[in-house]
């Protein structure tokens, strides 16, 4: 269970609880389906964002993505629905949540378990590494119930939420700010707290208890195809996670290399998968 830091002055227990009360109605939910059609638009940081807070969140991680990049930054961008692709930055915002989650989350759990997951992937990438040891297969597995939970938590519909029975404290932005870079939750007048503290939340103990699902995982694979690359989708559906357009992990697979057709087969289902978009390094290059 989190760790839950609320700023509530002589209110403090009651909006805790308040906090727990609202977590607990929406973990008794199923986990959401992804639709970014219902994000509504972002809260603000101040003027030049002094706290460095992060506002546009990366939900497949960006250090992976620049393995697919070329020289200036760039990947293949199929948009599904528009149906076009298009050649664009690897920073794309297509590729983001809009200040989704807080900051505690981006800063913190996220954080931890994306720099474990990408100091092992690199050494795979780099070739010092073929196999991925048991000692490692846990951190594999949690990265992959990270991105899983995260692309269904990427918007947020509202941007406050009424906690019943709290008055709440009248902040400035300034003040809200340095709560958040602090990790502390805050309640403004009114009751209301900021969605994305209650996202970040939920994430965290979503992403926790599928990690527990995903127990009987007992190795991935290091799978690289004899030709071809691999395509990346928005939405995580199969426990594949390509870690290099010609590098993917895959649970329950032996290391080695799999045929041309083999790749297209997988590219198939990822697209199949995918609900806005998917990328590559360079679509031309993948089969389907």
């Amino acid at each position: 269970m989190p760790v839950i830091r609320v700023f509530a002055g002589s209110d403090g227990a009651a909006a805790a609880a308040a906090v727990m009360g609202a977590m607990a109605v929406k973990l008794s939910q199923p986990v959401a389906a992804p639709d970014s059609s219902l994000a509504s638009r972002p809260e603000k940081a101040q003027t030049k964002n002094p706290h460095q807070l992060t506002r546009d969140q990366h939900v497949f991680p960006h250090r992976t993505m620049l393995r697919f990049a070329d020289a200036k930054g760039g990947v293949d961008l199929h948009d599904l629905v528009r149906n076009t692709v298009r050649r664009t930055s690897a920073r794309d915002v297509t590729f983001c949540a809009r200040r989704a989650w807080d900051q505690r989350a981006e800063a913190g759990y996220m954080r931890e378990t994306e720099k474990a997951f990408q100091s092992f992937a690199a050494t795979i990438v780099d070739g010092g590494v073929a196999t991925v040891a048991t000692d490692q297969v846990a951190t594999v597995t949690r990265m992959y119930a990270l991105w899983y939970i995260r692309s269904r938590y990427r918007a947020i519909e509202a941007q406050e939420i009424k906690l019943n029975g709290l008055k709440g404290h009248s902040l400035t932005k300034a003040e809200e700010e340095q709560l958040e870079k602090e990790s502390r939750a805050f309640i403004r007048d009114g009751g209301l707290i900021p969605a994305r503290q209650l996202n970040g939340l939920e994430i965290e103990q979503r992403m926790n208890a599928f990690h527990e699902q995903l127990s009987y995982i007992d190795r991935w694979g290091v799978i690289r195809p004899q030709s071809g690359e691999f395509i990346v989708p928005d939405v995580s559906n199969r426990t594949i996670i390509p870690i290099s357009p010609v590098i993917a992990l895959v649970a329950g697979a032996p290391d080695g290399q799999i045929s041309e057709g083999n790749l297209a087969d997988i590219n198939s289902a990822v697209r199949q998968d995918s609900v806005a978009y998917f990328f590559a390094r360079d679509i031309s290059a993948c089969p389907f």
